[in-house]
């Protein structure tokens, strides 16, 4: 008989392990003790450009006067590219394989969008952390208001989870918010100020990129070089090969 703390090692499955103590002390009575070689670029005036052993044969791609495109997305077979503008205005290019409906018109401005598995679906997130969708994507924020997720333009990345039931919001501070039915990291940088830019998925957990270059694993994720070190915040995206290394964009 006695009283003792309860000691264990927290093992979710998804993220590192853990260890820790209850916040209070018990009685017990008894007992015991991953387009694989190449890649796309956009331009904000909507350029696209292709480095690697990819095909670019999207016609009627046209530039604009202004700076107004955020992002664009590849199918896996490399027949179909997306390009998002700011306001929410979407193209798409060679194979037609979404059926594009209106966006809603965004607090502050569109700035990322991301395929369903299926790849007949779209999310679109905002700088506020509002999550559009298009297709079979999944409407993990239904019903929340128009000032988004954070009531402030400091979201800066959507990622799905691999079966497009849940995904993960990063903010400019380095949060990660899970959403649907993804498992919310234990750990993740918490920068204070307005710097992470890019979070990308692999089988083990996640990455995420900071302006100055830095990468940091999240969950189970093997730590990688540290990245780059810029002097100023100039580090912009992040593209993640499953069997390891990595490409950063400034």
């Amino acid at each position: 008989p006695g009283r003792y703390w309860i000691y264990a090692v927290i093992d979710d499955g998804y993220n590192r392990p853990y260890s820790d103590y209850a916040p209070a002390p018990i009685n017990i009575l008894s007992g015991t003790e991953s387009v694989e070689f190449g890649v796309f670029m956009l331009s904000s005036f909507g350029d696209i450009f292709s480095l690697g052993k990819v095909n670019n044969g999207f016609g009627g791609i046209q530039s604009a006067p202004t700076p107004d495109y955020r992002n664009i997305v590849v199918s896996n077979d490399g027949r179909t590219l997306i390009r998002l503008r700011k306001d929410g205005k979407i193209d798409q290019y060679g194979q037609q394989k979404v059926v594009l409906t209106p966006l809603p018109q965004p607090m502050g401005e569109y700035i990322d969008i991301e395929f369903t598995p299926g790849e007949r679906g779209l999310w679109v997130l905002d700088s506020y952390g509002s999550l559009a969708v298009i297709g079979d994507a999944t409407p993990f924020l239904q019903g929340m208001g128009a000032m988004g997720m954070f009531g402030l333009p400091i979201a800066r990345d959507f990622e799905p989870t691999q079966d497009g039931r849940g995904g993960y919001i990063l903010d400019g501070m380095g949060g990660v918010h899970a959403v649907g039915n993804a498992i919310g990291f234990n750990e993740f940088p918490f920068f204070g100020f307005d710097i992470a830019r890019d979070i990308e998925m692999d089988s083990l957990g996640a990455y995420v990129l900071d302006g100055f270059g830095t990468i940091y694993p999240l969950g189970r994720s093997e730590s990688l070089s540290p990245g780059v070190e810029f002097d100023t915040d100039i580090a912009r995206d992040m593209i993640l090969f499953e069997k390891g290394g990595f490409y950063i964009l400034d």
